[in-house]
């Protein structure tokens, strides 16, 4: 698997006896040359850019996502609204024969209708879950501050 930048990586080979009683806690230092700190330096900042930029594009999902569900919100009142029309004009309007064959066909499709009261509190909880999360705010600074720190190393 090769990992961007360090396909070029020289590294001394140590060779050291290992005495018995170390403890498997023990840290093994090994020492990089001047170019290869530099060039992991540089890769951790573009992935700390990365890792900012992702952040962005998370936040902005999140308040798309708000939208639409505050969308789902009015259309799910209209809906609600426009049936109770609909059920006050059934009331207004002068009833008329049906054959039997056909009332049944019309009951069934009004059992198979889902209820909007139930969808519109679904909705309402996500809205308050995604608007419970926060998210900083100063994701651009912490973008240019790294991109500042990039720069400096590369003088």
């Amino acid at each position: 698997m090769k990992i961007k930048g360090f396909h070029k990586m020289k590294h001394k080979k140590i060779i050291k006896k290992e005495p018995q009683n170390r403890s498997k806690g023990d840290l093994i230092h090994i020492r990089l040359e001047y170019e290869e700190a530099l060039r992991a330096k540089r890769d951790i900042i573009a992935s700390k850019i990365e890792l900012l930029r992702i952040a962005r594009a998370t936040k902005r999902y999140s308040s798309f996502r708000l939208e639409e569900l505050d969308a789902k919100v009015k259309l799910y009142k209209l809906i609600k609204s426009l049936k109770l029309n609909v059920n006050n004009l059934r009331a207004t309007l002068p009833k008329i024969r049906i054959p039997d064959i056909l009332k049944k066909e019309e009951e069934s499709k009004r059992d198979e209708m889902p209820k909007e009261d139930k969808g519109v509190k679904e909705i309402r909880k996500k809205i308050e879950e995604t608007e419970e999360k926060e998210y900083s705010g100063d994701l651009e600074s912490q973008l240019e501050e790294i991109q500042r720190k990039l720069s400096a190393i590369h003088q």
